[in-house]
Parts: C-alpha cells; structure tokens; sequence
C-alpha cells in the first residue's frame, strides 16, 4: 500500500478550490498506527512515489505560494517573506527595537534546525541575553516560524526542564536563512540531513495535529548520544520515530521497566540518498531504550 504525505495547506486550498500540488494520495498511515501499531508493518510498508527530487523538494520548502512558481523565483520569495516578517509582522507583535540583531537571530535558526535548543547559545552569537534569546525563540513559536520539542523523560515535571530541541516550519526558508542558494547546493551540503528530519517531523506533527485527541510529542536523547528522533505518547504508549538509517533503537517491542508500553518504531527513510521515493517501514526487532528514560538517560539539563 503506498504512503503518502500531505500537508494541511493543501488540503484547505483544494477546499477553497485551487489546485494543489499532490504528494501522491493521502492515506492517513498515522492514525492506523497510533491505533494499532502491532498490525501496520507489512500492510503499510512501502513508498511514496514523488515527480520530483527529494533535494529539490527540501530546498523549495511547502509553503502553498510556492507550488507553481519556478526555481529560480524561489529565493526571490523568501527574501520578500523575510522582508515582511521582520519589517512589518514582527513590528505589529512585539516592540523589537533591535531588528538588526533579531534578523541575526532568525537567521541562526536555519543553523540550527533539528539541534537542541541552547538560550544562551542564541543569545552569545547575536549579542542579546538569554532572557532575550528565549523570548524571541518564543516569539517564533507563537508566529508559527518555529517549533520545539520537549525531552522525553520518565516525570512530566522534569520534561519542562530538560533541553528542547528546534525546528524550523519549512525546510525552503531553512535553506534560504543557511545561504543555500540551489538545490545542487542541498545535494551536497552537511546540512541536507538536518533538513530531511525538519521536514520528516513537521510532517507527522501535521498529521498530528488533524486527530480529536493528537498525541504528545517528545524528542529523546542519552548523554551518550544514543537518539531518537521523535517520540508520540498517547493512551500511556509510546511511538518511537527515527529518520534515516542512523538511529539508535535497541532491543525489542514492549513494556518498560516503568509499564510504559513500547510500539514498533517508525523509520522514515529516503531509498537513494538525495532521491524520492520516501519509504515507510517498520523496526520490528528495536525499541526506544526507556529502562532508564526515568532520568539516568535523559536529555542532559539546559
């Protein structure tokens, strides 16, 4: 059964009655998953068919203004959209005075997509406090530029003090704020990695978000590096998700030390390097290694 994505823009648009370009059909893997785990892997494994290349998809982004208009007007359009937001938008929301250092601020975001978030880090390389960077980075949010995961962690007390981890909403404006001028520019970048797990998570926190009861969603990290990308707790299980090839699940499906149950992890993973189609498959033999995600394991402090 083939797997599709599809993002809520598009859906609203063909609505309204516009064309939209599609990603294939929308099936809706996500809530067969989160309703039963245990019978998705054979059934819905598979992949996306796409007309076009996964870079070339990364580096345009999904924003829906940009569906039909050619590569090369492409950074022309987030230079106008930077223009606008920071001039203008920002202006009416928050009295920022010092709009030089906050478009350093936002800026330094693309660099920083799908990394933990440091405060006082933002702030040191911009110049402003960390009162200042966390305020801003909250100023993101709430403008729908960015998003944050909390860690995962065994009390829901020390979730709120761990180190979040950043995304920025579109992978075209994170290419645009890193200087990457072309989609072969993409092609060979350190950061296409960071770019493809930006996408991948607010692509499923998209699909998250159209279910009456949407899941939490966590990220996971050891100080020992060991990773998870993304985490969604409903009904007290957790949906382990990871990206690529290198992730670091271990040992099998089922319950915890702490009762929490376990379900297949995800892998969402590009076939050919820098190419569609997308596939969707299942870790039967890996599991999230939670035994001590009560607080020995967990996201080093902030």
């Amino acid at each position: 059964m083939p797997v599709a994505y599809q993002s809520e823009s598009c859906l609203f648009l063909q609505k309204e009655g516009w064309p939209c370009a599609r990603h294939g059909s929308l099936r809706g893997w996500l809530p067969a998953y989160l309703d039963a785990p245990d019978s998705l892997p054979g059934a819905v494994d598979g992949l996306l068919e796409e007309t076009t290349s996964l870079v070339r998809f990364l580096w345009r982004g999904t924003l829906p203004a940009l569906l039909d208009i050619p590569d090369q007007v492409v950074p022309d359009y987030f230079r106008s959209y930077m223009q606008t937001y920071v001039e203008r938008d920002v202006r009416l929301m928050e009295d920022i005075r010092e709009l030089v250092s906050f478009g350093r601020f936002l800026g330094l975001t693309g660099a920083l997509t799908a990394r933990e978030v440091n405060a006082s880090q933002f702030g040191r390389d911009v110049g402003v406090t960390p009162a200042t960077s966390r305020k801003w980075l909250d100023l993101l949010v709430n403008t729908y530029q960015w998003l944050e995961l909390f860690p995962y962690q065994g009390s829901a007390f020390k979730r709120l003090s761990g180190k979040r981890k950043g995304f920025l909403r579109d992978t075209g404006m994170a290419c645009y704020l890193q200087r990457i001028s072309s989609l072969e520019a993409l092609g060979v970048s350190p950061m296409l990695g960071a770019m493809f797990e930006t996408w991948a998570v607010n692509e499923v926190l998209r699909q998250c978000i159209t279910l009456t009861v949407p899941p939490r969603a966590y990220h996971w990290r050891t100080g020992g590096g060991a990773e998870v990308d993304l985490i969604l707790e409903r009904d007290g299980k957790l949906y382990p998700m990871v990206k690529g090839k290198s992730h670091h699940c271990r040992e099998s499906p089922g319950s915890t030390s702490r009762g929490v149950s376990i379900a297949h992890a995800v892998a969402i993973r590009c076939s050919v390097p820098g190419e569609f189609p997308l596939g969707l498959s299942f870790e039967w033999n890996r599991r999230l290694p939670v035994a001590s995600a009560g607080g020995k394991a967990a996201s080093r402090r902030a």
